[in-house]
């Protein structure tokens, strides 16, 4: 499927900034399950943009505005091709559910532990061993599907419920968050339960998806580790298997490692966000 995406996100500062430096991860990847054809980043006011990779292979761009501003609106577009994902919807796949020990996972330690965002706290202990003692024990894919269905019936999504600080206890605590939220919870239930998993950040085209979010800013959810199969996506703010109307921006340890947006700037103390993203199929895939 080829997706086009539109993103901007407008900072308004109460005063005169300068000295604005950022650092933006948008640009989707390219592996075996997309392929990016273009990218384009633009700022008002305008500026130079230079690029690295980061240790976990996401793209990052970094600019600097230094005259002073009241306002900062950072434009990208992107065209990705996605690739149809021979994924079961239920995740009937033949893989075992083996708990991974720690000193024995290798180059997937950075995603079997906790993080500061996906923490261990008491009520994800009881949900992680909820869905895992419901059964059946020896198969990873109903596991993954059974914590995705406990953690539906367990949140509400509410917009503005939580922010970029909130950790994935205090979100199931409370009952509700956003797509950053669930994914931060099923993130730590699966650690906990051995079973590796990483963030995962990008877009989603819910057109023809019925009742589902994601199209409005950047969407959030997390890949599990199959051993026979490799890395799988699972929304579960959605409560869905990833398919081809997905674009995969960043993925890292939790919301830290890919954060869209992040920078520093000198003057005004308070700024206002607001971000509008469109995710689009060409007209004759629609």
């Amino acid at each position: 499927m080829e997706l086009n995406v539109h993103h901007v996100t407008t900072f308004d500062y109460q005063g005169l900034v300068s000295d604005n430096i950022n650092e933006v991860r948008l640009r989707p990847r390219t592996d075996a399950q997309q392929t990016a054809l273009n990218f384009r980043l633009s700022t008002e006011p305008r500026s130079e943009s230079r690029s690295f990779t980061d240790v976990f292979g996401n793209i990052v761009h970094t600019f600097d505005i230094a005259e002073p501003h009241r306002r900062l609106v950072i434009t990208a577009t992107s065209a990705v091709i996605t690739q149809p994902l021979d994924v079961p919807a239920d995740l009937e796949l033949p893989d075992a559910y083996t708990p991974l020990r720690l000193d024995a996972a290798g180059d997937l330690t950075d995603y079997i532990q906790p993080t500061s965002r996906a923490d261990f706290a008491p009520a994800i202990v009881a949900l992680a061993h909820a869905a895992r003692d419901a059964g059946p024990y020896d198969r990873l894919g109903p596991l993954v599907r059974r914590l995705c269905h406990a953690l539906t019936s367990q949140l509400d999504y509410v917009p503005g419920a939580t922010d970029v600080g909130t950790l994935a206890g205090e979100a199931l605590a409370a009952g509700r968050g956003v797509c950053q939220d669930y994914t931060h919870i099923m993130l730590a239930a699966l650690r906990l339960l051995g079973v590796p998993a990483r963030y995962v950040s990008g877009y989603f085209n819910t057109t023809g998806s019925g009742d589902q979010v994601g199209e409005q800013a950047s969407h959030a959810w997390l890949e599990v580790w199959f051993p026979r199969r490799g890395w799988t996506g699972v929304d579960p703010t959605n409560n869905r298997v990833v398919d081809d109307s997905y674009v995969r921006v960043a993925y890292g340890r939790d919301y830290g490692d890919v954060s869209p947006i992040r920078g520093s700037y000198r003057g005004a103390e308070t700024s206002a966000m607001d971000v509008d993203v469109s995710v689009r199929a060409n007209a004759s895939q629609q």
